[in-house]
């Protein structure tokens, strides 16, 4: 009995693990910066559920991009009653903290980073994406 509790612990385990790496309805690209503008540090979620960062992530000003992954969302009211919604293909960003520079300056600061659906890494930083 005891080895059947087990095993269904850990198969349950495997279950909501192998879950846990499903793709994302949205990419997030969180880019950090110092009061001059220089881009400092990054972290990045892509669609496909890839995680990269790099530098420093504790900058008060960050620019955070969010974009829909291109997905049908279907979404249900819990009565067994579904819905299809518009593909998300929303871009939205936000500039926190209260840098010395514009939300479009950092937009531009980031090589356009503001305009794409998938995140890419900035170019010309000081540090390494891992």
């Amino acid at each position: 009995m005891r080895t059947l509790i087990v095993a269904a612990a850990v198969t349950a385990a495997a279950l909501f693990s192998s879950q846990a790496e499903a793709a994302r309805s949205f990419s997030s690209n969180t880019v950090y910066f110092d009061a001059s503008g220089k881009v400092i540090g990054q972290n990045v979620y892509y669609c496909n559920n890839v995680h990269q960062s790099g530098g420093n992530l504790t900058s008060p000003y960050y620019l955070y991009i969010k974009a829909g992954c291109g997905d049908q969302i279907v979404e249900c009211n819990g009565k067994g009653s579904c819905e299809d919604k518009p593909i998300d293909n929303a871009i939205e960003y936000h500039l926190y903290g209260t840098p010395p520079f514009t939300e479009e300056e950092a937009c531009q600061l980031t090589n356009a980073a503001c305009t794409s659906q998938e995140p890419w890494i900035v170019d010309g930083t000081d540090f390494v994406m891992s």
